[in-house]
Parts: structure tokens; sequence; C-alpha cells
């Protein structure tokens, strides 16, 4: 956990993924930021919902779906106890993101454009099955750096679950980004990884990520959800009480998107353009 310090806050980024890169259409990364101090009044509050509810932790996975140590917990008592851990996540964290990519049109844009990920930053290496969890974390990991309103100076460290797939890979990833890649250098700290039972901002990273896989889920099974008159309509449960306040960024990289990405980087511009406008 980023400790505190007299001279200002210390942020921390605490990461969790979703899906499978191996068997999965969708491939998600969610996280949530705070300042150390944020994290330390967010620790009673989420230690304090799981003892009074005989819980060792929180996984948001279990919660939806009756698994784990809530088998034996009615449906209305899950989702309400899931909406209450939304809460407290949104009321503590400084702001909380979700980067998604569809398997499937990555890899026809990495078809097209084999060198796309490296473009920007060439001496990074991405290969094989791991090019969807890059991808997604460079996308995470850039808000954090670039659109989070960490002040100037401040330094983020960069915590993941011990349980995410491939995590040497993503760790050497995030390292090499934190040295090589230009708008990296400066804004992060450490990068590192603990277990989801010890440390309690993980379990929030989760809230966060399960929330986005299932959203994007129904909308890629219905894409007429993703017209923005219905993308956020008649939602309830947990994501509605995380989208309160405006802290969560949610974006997912289809074909489309992709495609402006490339063509954007080769006319020179700085940035990509934004990935779809519903999404």
């Amino acid at each position: 956990m980023a400790e505190r310090r007299s001279d200002g806050p210390v942020f921390g980024l605490y990461l969790d993924d979703s899906g499978h890169v191996d068997n999965t259409e969708l491939f998600v990364v969610g996280g949530c930021i705070a300042t150390a101090d944020q994290w330390c009044a967010f620790y009673p509050r989420w230690q304090k919902a799981l003892d009074d509810n005989g819980l060792t932790h929180f996984h948001a996975a279990d919660c939806a779906g009756g698994h784990g140590e809530f088998e034996e917990w009615k449906p209305l008592r899950r989702a309400k106890f899931h909406s209450h851990m939304a809460a407290i996540v949104r009321e503590s964290v400084h702001r909380m993101v979700g980067r998604a990519v569809i398997v499937e049109d990555y890899r026809r844009i990495l078809a097209e454009e084999p060198d796309f990920l490296k473009q920007g930053h060439q001496e990074l290496e991405m290969t094989g099955k791991l090019r969807e969890l890059h991808f997604v974390l460079r996308t995470s990991i850039e808000y954090a750096a670039l659109k989070a309103d960490i002040p100037d100076g401040e330094q983020t460290a960069v915590i993941f679950e011990d349980g995410t797939k491939h995590l040497t890979a993503a760790l050497d990833y995030c390292r090499a980004l934190k040295e090589k890649a230009g708008w990296a250098k400066g804004k992060f700290s450490t990068v590192g990884s603990a277990a989801k039972l010890d440390l309690l901002p993980l379990q929030a990273a989760d809230c966060v990520a399960y929330e986005t896989f299932r959203r994007l889920t129904e909308i890629k099974a219905r894409p007429w959800l993703s017209q923005p008159k219905h993308l956020f309509r008649d939602l309830r449960g947990p994501l509605s009480v995380l989208l309160q306040g405006h802290r969560l960024s949610i974006k997912v990289w289809n074909y489309e998107s992709l495609r402006n990405w490339a063509d954007d980087i080769k006319a020179g511009y700085a940035s990509p353009r934004k990935p779809t406008k519903a999404w």
C-alpha cells in the first residue's frame, strides 16, 4: 500500500483483470486510484462491512453469482450488499478506471498493423497472447498518468492482484512503460503485486473490473445498448452506484476506435482519438 508522506499525498493505483485472453471475447482491466489517506479511510469501512457479514473478503463475481462465501445468501441480500460495497468504493477513491478491448477486433488490427502497439514506444516488446493484456494495461495506466487529475510532481504506486493472468508479463511491461514511455516518466514510483485477501484496495479494484466486464458483455450481446441513449439507461445495482459522481471512466476499444488510433499515429497526432463515443 502507498505510504503517507508528510509533504503531500502519495497515490496508489490498484488493478485487477476480468475475462481471460485465452477464452473470452473481451479482456478488461479495472482499477481504483486514491491517495494514501483516502485508502486509510477506506480500510475500516470495507473491513467493517466484511466483519458484519461474516466474510473473509469480497469477490464481486461470487457475490453476483451466489458462489463461495455468498452461496447461502438470497439474491436480494447479495444485490444490496454488492451495491453497498460499490458505494464504499465510490465514496472513498479519487478515480476509477475500466478499460477493455474486443479481442477479435484487436487481433484483426494487429494483422493489418503488426507494430500497432509499439507505435509511440518501439523499444517495448509485445508478443503472442499477451498483446491484449499489454494493450488494456497501457490504456489503464495512461489514464492514471494523464487524465486522473493527479497533481504535478506526485507519483503513483501501481499494484496488481497476485492472480492477474500472466502476472510476470504484466509487471515487466508496466515497469518498461514506467522507464521508457515518455508520457509515463516521473509519474510512477513502484510496480508490484499483492494478494487480494491481504490488500483490501484490490477488492475494490475487483469490483470495478467485474462491473466493467459485466456491462460490456451485455453490450456485446445486445449492440443496440451501445447507442448513447441506451448505454447507461435503466442501470441498477453496483454499476449505477459506481457511476454516480462521474469518477468512473469506462472505455472499450473496438475495431473502429483501434483503426482510428492507428491512423492518427500514422498522421502524426500526439495522441489518438477517443474510443467509440458511445462507450
